[in-house]
């Protein structure tokens, strides 16, 4: 059986057709993803209502993320990301208001809640509204290590590792670490 390959001869008629339609589906598809941000915005902040109205408590469960896999099946990871952002929405009011409005996703969302604060949230939208979301996710974390840097915690870790560490080898030779 032999295969009869085309020579891909296209006209320019075919040419705009799927330009065309490559823009109405490329339309589409960005009105959906709206629409998807939006609802896991309403989710989100659904879980944190749920979560604080204890709702899941019974029934054997140990927490909100079981209740959530096996009431809707996300992951135990996912409903604690829910849990996370929806809490945050409550103290960021202008990125609630974004990811409502669907211009920012889950994604994006659950990175900044990590970093921003009231005072600083609108500095974050506009680092949001310019950034990929691989490159957000680069900046926040870049961030969140800078902010844990200046923690007391931090700092006491760093105490406790320093000193002077001394033993003695099998030749006898005593080697020191800093």
């Amino acid at each position: 059986m032999t295969a009869v390959i085309s020579a891909g001869v296209t006209s320019p008629d075919d040419v705009t057709q799927r330009r065309a339609r490559a823009v109405d589906v490329e339309r589409r598809l960005c009105e959906l993803a709206a629409h998807t941000h939006a609802a896991m915005a309403e989710l989100a902040r659904l879980a944190a209502d749920f979560n604080e109205l204890e709702g899941w408590c019974g029934d054997g469960l140990r927490s909100f993320s079981e209740w959530l896999t096996i009431s809707t099946g996300f992951s135990p990871r996912t409903g604690d990301h829910l849990l996370r952002v929806g809490a945050s929405l409550r103290a960021l009011p202008h990125i609630g208001a974004a990811f409502a409005a669907g211009r920012l996703s889950f994604d994006s969302v659950r990175e900044l809640s990590r970093v921003a604060t009231p005072e600083d949230e609108d500095l974050w939208l506009t680092v949001a509204a310019s950034a990929s979301g691989a490159q957000l996710a680069r900046i926040c974390r870049a961030c969140r290590r800078v902010l844990d840097l200046d923690t007391p915690e931090h700092a006491d870790a760093q105490l406790s590792r320093r000193g002077v560490w001394t033993h003695f080898e099998d030749d006898g030779m005593l080697s020191s670490t800093f």
